[in-house]
This record gives C-alpha cells, structure tokens and sequence, in this order.
C-alpha cells in the first residue's frame, strides 16, 4: 500500500477536517494533483512547495494565511486557493 501511494498521481483529502501535520506528502514525488480543499488548514508543509511534479493545486475553504513559495514546482498551472484568509500571494 505505501508503494502504491508513493507512486500516486492524484491525492484528494477534502473536507476531512486534516491539519497541516497529517498529511505525508514529503515522498509524493509523481504527484501531479493534490486537492485538500474544504479542511480546516492554516498553513499548509513547505514540503507542498518541494513536489517536482505538481501541476494541480486545490486548498479553497481552509483557513490559510499565507501559501509557500512554489518556486521548485516548475510543472504548477493551477492554483485554486479562494476562501481562505491569506494576507498575501506567493511571488511565483
């Protein structure tokens, strides 16, 4: 099963009330999609910014104050983050 999830693609964790702790996304290194809209999220691991294969990121309805730099996320087209609390953008 560990093997199967490290070769994910897509990973969706919506409305499951995650905090940024409970999410192993470290070694999700073909991960494409990620989607944890709808959680109760402040902040979100600075190992989202790391996946070199992210094309598809989904945080709306969290209570994010700020976005890491996805400045290593080369391959990153969508960014959906809207109802959340963020103060400001990443530069990228």
């Amino acid at each position: 099963v560990q093997h199967t999830l490290l070769q994910s693609r897509a990973f969706a964790f919506s409305t499951y009330s995650l905090d940024a702790q409970a999410a192993p996304l470290r070694n999700l290194k073909n991960l494409r999609e990620l989607r944890l809209s709808n959680n109760t999220l402040i902040s979100l691991p600075d190992e989202v910014a790391m996946l070199p294969a992210l094309e598809e990121i989904h945080v709306e309805g969290n209570l994010l104050k700020r976005l890491p730099e996805f400045s290593a996320c080369k391959r990153l087209r969508v960014l959906i983050a809207y109802d959340n609390k963020l103060q400001s953008a990443p530069r990228n």
